[in-house]
């Protein structure tokens, strides 16, 4: 049984031994394939790891600008206040919306050509 044993492990080994040379030589590149394929996920984990950096930059950014809008948009409120409250009585607030409309609809051109037909209408009289 032992002599069987050795036999066919010999067999195995002269099999081995039989293999062309190429067979080396392509598991040899088969390795380095798949060592090329891991070089290029390491550069690509590498790629989205400076990705990841830059994005969390930029949110650093984007952060620190909304907490500039804020504080101006509170400045903005506190002038928007003092000057109500310091001009509080000198204009009825309903009042200086209608007029603000009022003046946004007023064509200037037309304005002054009514102006001096009116003057000069009234000149003649």
């Amino acid at each position: 049984n032992k002599l069987i044993k050795n036999r066919n492990n010999i067999t195995e080994i002269d099999q081995l031994l039989e293999l062309p040379s190429d067979f080396l030589e392509q598991k040899t590149n088969n390795l380095a394939a798949v060592e090329g394929e891991i070089s290029n996920y390491k550069a690509k984990i590498m790629e989205i790891e400076s990705i990841k950096k830059k994005s969390n930059e930029l949110l650093k950014l984007q952060k620190e600008e909304q907490r500039k809008i804020k504080n101006l948009k509170n400045k903005k409120e506190k002038i928007q206040a003092k000057i109500r409250e310091e001009s509080s009585g000198i204009f009825d607030q309903e009042l200086d919306l209608t007029v603000v409309k009022v003046i946004k609809n007023i064509n200037f051109d037309e304005l002054s050509i009514k102006l001096s037909n009116y003057k000069k209408l009234n000149f003649r009289r």
